[in-house]
C-alpha cells in the first residue's frame, strides 16, 4: 500500500518558491549534490519561461466545475515534462516522478479559480506586475508544478520517494476540496 508522507500546496509567488527550494536543499545538506544546483540553476533560469507559463495558464477559464480545458492543458504540460500523466475520475491531473519506494510525495496547486464563467482572465502587464483574476491563485502554483517537475527532468534528479505532481479540482467554493478529498481517500 502507498503512503502519502508529504502533501505540500504551491500557491505562492514562484521566487518565494524557488528561494524557498533553495532553502530546504541547504538545510538538507544536497546543495553539494550538483543534480541539486542544476534543478536550482534551472529554475532560475527558466524563470521568464516559467511566466509565461504562468500567463497561458492563467488565462485558460476554470471556475468551479468547470476545470477541464485546464486540465487538458496541465496533462500536456506535465507529460511534456516527462511524467507519466493521468486525469483522475474527478478531474485532477496527476503526473508520476517515479522513486525507488511506494511511499509518496504530493506537490498539489489548484485549477479552478473564485471566478464565475465569463470573468475577463486576460492577463494585462503594468510595469513589471501582471494583473488577471487567478494569476497568483493559483496560475502560480500550477506554472511552478510544471516548472519543477522539468527541472527534475533536465537533472535527472532520481528520488526514494515517489512524486505526484498534482493539478487538483475543487478548492474554490462550492468545490469543497473534492480534488484532494478524492486523492487522499484513493
Amino acid at each position: 500500500m502507498k503512503r502519502i508522507l508529504l502533501f505540500c500546496t504551491i500557491g505562492i509567488a514562484l521566487t518565494s518558491f524557488i528561494q524557498n527550494f533553495a532553502q530546504k536543499a541547504s538545510a538538507a545538506q544536497s546543495q553539494d549534490d550538483p543534480r541539486v544546483a542544476h534543478v536550482l540553476d534551472n529554475l532560475r533560469n527558466t524563470t521568464s519561461a516559467t511566466t509565461e507559463e504562468q500567463i497561458r495558464i492563467t488565462e485558460i477559464p476554470a471556475p468551479p466545475f468547470q476545470e477541464a480545458t485546464r486540465a487538458a492543458y496541465m496533462k500536456k504540460l506535465l507529460t511534456s515534462a516527462g511524467l507519466r500523466v493521468e486525469i483522475d475520475a474527478t478531474g485532477n491531473v496527476i503526473g508520476e516522478f517515479p522513486g525507488a519506494s511506494p511511499e509518496i510525495v504530493m506537490l498539489t496547486a489548484h485549477m479552478d479559480t473564485v471566478f464565475p464563467a465569463g470573468t475577463d482572465v486576460r492577463v494585462k502587464r503594468e510595469g513589471g506586475r501582471l494583473l488577471a483574476p487567478g494569476i497568483s491563485d493559483n496560475g502560480t502554483g500550477l506554472a511552478a508544478l510544471v516548472a519543477l517537475a522539468k527541472a527534475f527532468r533536465e537533472a535527472k534528479i532520481k528520488t526514494n520517494r515517489t512524486i505526484l505532481f498534482v493539478a487538483d479540482v475543487g478548492e474554490e467554493g462550492k468545490g469543497n476540496l473534492r480534488g484532494i478529498r478524492a486523492l487522499v481517500d484513493a
